[in-house]
């Protein structure tokens, strides 16, 4: 499906009685939410996976934001990271980040180590610190799921599944006419509502049971409490 596609979708699914009802019609602007909430949609799903995508690392430098220019694709959580080919490993020894609290008590001095990284620990929001902090340009890279791209030109594809296409219809579709809803449309938009409802529990559960190290299912909620 293209970003043309999606969007006459999104116009038809605000027709009421065959009449468009969408308080925003202007395409730039439609198109720009779109991108917003694809990206939104794909952070809380976990459905695009990315592997071994290009870390730039920076000589002295051991904070990256893997949703900035640092990384090749912009991620919507990391997993794993390689330096040098070789993947870093958690305290259990095991591929996968370090914990936070164990970080700081076992290698107090972190933030003024040098060498080549052999650990990292994940940091809110969307960050990673290496240990120790590269001492030259090396080679690294990240894996695990990945933002959706931004959608530029109307025959740019759309990324989402087609199976849950119509809930990330019904997603940006609320987003855009909540505020504006009543009366007959606002029947219309608890209706889409919980078709999206169902269609995004699967997204979700589906990013929910992404294995992790040792074949263990780590929820999102606890994930993101890493470094917390």
């Amino acid at each position: 499906m293209t970003l043309s596609d999606f969007r006459n979708l999104l116009f038809r699914y605000s027709d009421i009685d065959g009449q468009p009802y969408l308080a925003e019609t202007d395409t730039t602007a439609v198109n720009a939410l779109i991108n917003e909430r694809l990206k939104a949609l794909t952070d809380l799903s976990l459905i695009l996976d990315a592997r071994k995508v290009a870390l730039t690392l920076v000589a002295g430098t051991n904070a990256y934001d893997y949703q900035s220019s640092s990384v090749a694709v912009a991620m919507s959580r990391v997993e794993n990271l390689y330096v040098n080919g070789e993947v870093l490993r958690g305290a259990d020894g095991y591929p996968g980040p370090f914990p936070a609290r164990e970080f700081d008590a076992t290698y107090p001095t972190w933030p003024n180590d040098s060498g080549v990284p052999t650990r990292w620990i994940p940091m809110a929001p969307h960050s990673i610190y290496l240990h120790p902090a590269p001492s030259s340009v090396l080679s690294a890279h990240v894996s695990g799921q990945r933002r959706h791209v931004t959608l530029t030109s109307d025959s740019d594809s759309v990324e989402i599944p087609d199976a849950w296409i119509r809930g990330a219809v019904g997603y940006v579709w609320v987003t855009l006419n909540r505020p504006w809803t009543a009366g007959d449309g606002m029947a219309k938009l608890e209706s889409i509502n919980q078709q999206a409802a169902r269609e995004l529990a699967d997204m979700l559960s589906f990013g929910q049971s992404i294995r992790c190290g040792r074949g263990r299912r780590r929820s999102l909620t606890s994930y993101r409490r890493i470094g917390g």
